[in-house]
């Protein structure tokens, strides 16, 4: 997201259409910790495919704030405990891999204007972004449990992989120990960023 500075001055900024009248150029939704979300931040993020919230979804633009709020208050974490950039490659290749989401190099230039960001603005997001997953990585561990998790998991906990009755051997049972794992680490995120928000002042505005 651009700055909060910017942000704000583009919030409260107007466009003149009249001598009489004018237009708000976009809408605060939130702002948690000083930081401004806004409608176009939902639809930047909805629209660039960067919170796993498909466009026609029901409650998109909902899940939408929930996320940037959820995210703002990481971000928050880790700049606290001074997370480090990104090597920029990383950050280009995410550039490529957002882009490659629209018909053509046109379609996302014009979302881009649409929502307000430059591809400066978009880079500064996606460093954000791996900022925000490298500092749950360093606190949860990885996303995705390693072979040996999964076995050691398994070996202590094997009966409950059990299919009437009978044990079910460990590669039989990969999927399910996986799967048990990626909800215990998701629990464990939601818990503490939820302790997060009841520390963190968080104002909520009508849509």
């Amino acid at each position: 997201m651009r700055s909060r500075g910017a942000r704000l001055l583009a919030v409260l900024g107007l466009l003149w259409a009249g001598p009489a009248e004018a237009q708000v150029l976009d809408r605060i939704l939130a702002v948690v910790a000083g930081h401004v979300i806004t409608a176009s931040d939902i639809e930047a993020f909805l629209g660039l495919g960067l919170t796993g919230v498909a466009p026609g979804a029901a409650d998109a633009e909902e899940r939408v704030l929930e996320h940037l709020i959820d995210r703002r208050l990481v971000l928050d974490e880790a700049d606290r405990l001074l997370t480090a950039d990104p090597p920029p490659a990383r950050i280009e290749t995410a550039l490529e891999e957002v882009a490659a989401r629209f018909s053509g190099p046109d379609a996302f230039a014009s979302f881009l204007a649409r929502t307000g960001l430059s591809p400066d603005d978009l880079r500064q997001i996606l460093r954000d972004e791996a900022r925000r997953e490298s500092y749950l990585r360093a606190r949860f561990g990885p996303p995705e449990p390693a072979d040996d998790d999964l076995r050691t998991y398994y070996e202590q906990r094997s009966g409950e992989f059990a299919e009437d009755g009978r044990p079910n051997g460990f590669e039989a049972a990969r999927e399910a120990v996986r799967q048990r794992l990626l909800a215990i680490r998701e629990a464990e995120i939601e818990d503490w960023i939820a302790d997060l928000a009841r520390r963190a002042p968080i104002a909520r505005f009508d849509r």
